[in-house]
């Protein structure tokens, strides 16, 4: 099970915390999400998988990510915009980024503030469009707003946001605001929740395993 394969691993770099990631995630959501996401990536033709993380904390997506395109027989393309000194803790991170370049994979760590506009012209120096974009950053209204402008039009496929239940932060006024409409809603609580976005819905191809909430 994939599930099984990522705690493994985060367990194994990170933390043993694989009941909340060490307060990062609902379990539940994230389950349901990557399975969606694996879904995705088995219908893109490419062999190169791009996805762009906008507030990475110790690595626990690049992990999955990772897992995922190597089940898939994909090659993970990996960058994130993450300003580590704003939390000591995601030290971790760099664990993720150096078990990416242990295997051989790519992992570009923008340690800057997401909002700036040099952040913004740097991943698109890296890539003009990612299939995935994944939104967790500073989670204050006018930072997420920025956060949208900059980097909500380089999703190609998947635009993914974090806490869109959480109340006290501006994730759900700024994604009401800009006009985005979630096709997915993963919720299991009344904060967090993980909400998607389609950018392109393609034909699904045939698959292996069937997942009941999709």
């Amino acid at each position: 099970m994939l599930l099984n394969k990522i705690n493994k691993l985060y367990a194994e770099l990170i933390s043993p915390d694989i009941e909340n990631y060490d307060g990062s995630q609902n379990k539940a959501e994230f389950r349901d999400c990557i399975e969606y996401i694996d879904r995705r990536i088995r219908e893109i033709d490419d062999k190169e998988i791009w996805f762009l993380e906008i507030g990475a904390y110790k690595g626990l997506w690049a992990l999955a990510f990772n897992i995922l395109c190597n089940e898939n027989q994909k090659i993970p393309k990996y960058v994130t915009v993450t300003w580590i000194s704003q939390d000591p803790n995601n030290q971790e991170l760099l664990k993720t980024k150096k078990y990416y370049n242990d295997n051989g994979d790519f992992f570009e760590l923008i340690n800057a503030d997401s909002t700036l506009k040099k952040s913004l012209r740097d991943v698109i120096a890296i890539k003009e469009f990612y299939h995935f974009v994944f939104i967790d950053g500073d989670h204050s209204f006018p930072s997420v707003m920025k956060d949208i402008k900059n980097y909500a039009p380089l999703a190609s496929n998947l635009l993914i946001f974090h806490d869109i239940n959480t109340k006290s932060c501006g994730v759900p006024k700024a994604i009401q605001k800009s006009g985005i409409s979630l096709n997915i809603k993963i919720s299991y609580g009344d904060v967090m929740g993980i909400g998607i976005q389609n950018c392109k819905i393609s034909v699904p191809k045939p698959r292996k395993k069937i997942f009941g909430l999709f």
